[in-house]
């Protein structure tokens, strides 16, 4: 992707923060408030259909029975402009590449992707990390809102394992917690998070949340609907982007709806940008608004979704938890992590003099 001046400041601020507090984690003591986890096998933890289908030329070449939301560009040879001003000349190919981690967890500062260990970041930093279904100033009651924190990992798999051959299409950027939400005081406050985004004013009302239910079924009878930016489907609302779930139905379904937000969020700051269809063949492109379409989600904990439901493991955003397979966990169950897949269209070929 490429870098702009307020996407570094974004990532170093909140990698320098998270990296400065790393020298101080402890396990957790109190029982109610461990932070369990284990570093995932990306060998045996990943139903690695989820980077199907495949494209050339905008036609799939393998597709795993997987769908295709974000149809990939098409057209004949596609050429771009490479180091030292020569041409790159090649063909469109399409993939999903497997890109970021998300954690939801229950405990702010708790890492489940890091193997289930906590932060001590001390009183002072625990003002923006509200603990889930407990009164708060902005007068929410304890029985139907739970909160959940969120750590955005920067992992490009697809990259480290070698899956593709042309690394030039791939994604790669080094490991990086690059967000932590008990460092962004928009996400446990919705009125300062409408500032970022502040069209989710325009979906604040019943007429929206009922026509989510039409998303929730495209979604789970094939792709969301790209115009419904408000919605996650069957798993709620996507707006605003903060960490308060009205109604929990699951820890599934609340870790699906918080990665989609979180996604969002970073679409919005600028720090993720679009890389598929015709615009994206020769490099990343702003994209403040995202288009859900190009982005799958796999669970990968505790219940890793290994197991192909209807032939499928990495679900589009909004599909229904149904069936699954991971509702809660036992003594675990606040917690889930999630891969994110997202489509990437790349001109690949070779320099032309």
């Amino acid at each position: 992707m490429i870098c702009t001046p307020r996407t570094r400041l974004v990532r170093t601020i909140v990698s320098a923060a998270a990296a400065s507090m790393l020298g101080f984690v402890v396990p957790a003591r109190a029982a109610d408030d461990t932070c369990h986890g284990s570093f995932p096998n990306f060998i045996t933890d990943v139903c690695w259909s989820g980077m199907f289908p495949i494209s050339i030329f905008g036609k799939a070449i393998a597709n795993m029975g997987q769908a295709d939301c974000s149809p990939s560009a098409g057209g004949g040879l596609c050429s771009c402009l490479g180091k030292g001003g020569s041409t790159a000349v090649g063909a469109p190919v399409g993939f999903y590449e497997y890109s970021r981690m998300v954690d939801v967890t229950y405990k702010p500062y708790c890492f489940p992707l890091l193997g289930g260990v906590t932060i001590d970041a001390g009183p002072g930093n625990m003002m923006h990390a509200p603990m889930p279904n407990r009164p708060t100033q902005q007068g929410r009651g304890q029985d139907k809102t739970w909160f959940g924190n969120v750590n955005y990992y920067v992992n490009p798999i697809t990259t480290l394992l070698g899956a593709l051959v042309d690394s030039d299409c791939t994604d790669n950027s080094a490991f990086d917690i690059a967000w932590i939400s008990p460092l962004d005081p928009t996400w446990s406050d919705p009125q300062l998070n409408l500032l970022v985004t502040p069209y989710a004013f325009a979906f604040a009302n019943p007429a929206a949340g009922a026509a989510s239910a039409f998303d929730c079924v495209s979604a789970t009878l094939g792709c969301p609907s790209s115009d419904m930016i408000w919605s996650s489907g069957c798993n709620g609302h996507a707006l605003p982007f903060d960490g308060w779930i009205p109604t929990r139905v699951s820890g599934d379904q609340a870790g699906r709806q918080l990665t989609h937000r979180i996604l969002g969020h970073m679409h919005s700051l600028g720090a993720l940008w679009g890389q598929w269809g015709p615009d994206g063949l020769c490099g990343a492109f702003p994209q403040p608004i995202m288009d859900k379409r190009a982005y799958k989600t796999q669970r990968i904990l505790y219940i890793r979704q290994t197991n192909k439901v209807n032939g499928v493991c990495a679900d589009p955003i909004g599909r229904t938890t149904m069936g699954s397979g991971g509702f809660e966990v036992p003594v675990v169950g606040k917690d889930f992590s999630y891969l994110v897949v997202r489509k990437r269209d790349c001109c690949a070929g070779v320099s032309a003099k």
